[in-house]
């Protein structure tokens, strides 16, 4: 545990590194809404059901800022 926490204080983001990751997530969310309908489905059923969730398009505004 202790090498782990040594690692994460330690952590340094490259900053083009982390455009490129947020980007690819982003291509990600918005592709979400390509999938197939019982997928849609699916999403939706599980964020009506969950207390603690968020939907692609909470996710797609989170990215923005």
């Amino acid at each position: 545990m202790q090498h782990v926490l040594e690692k994460a204080k330690g952590l340094v983001v490259n900053p083009d590194r982390f455009a490129v990751i947020t980007e690819e997530i982003k291509r990600g969310y918005e592709n979400f809404f390509l999938a197939q309908s019982y997928q849609l489905a699916d999403h939706y059923a599980r964020y009506l059901v969950t207390e603690e969730t968020w939907t692609v398009d909470e996710r797609l505004e989170e990215l923005k800022s």
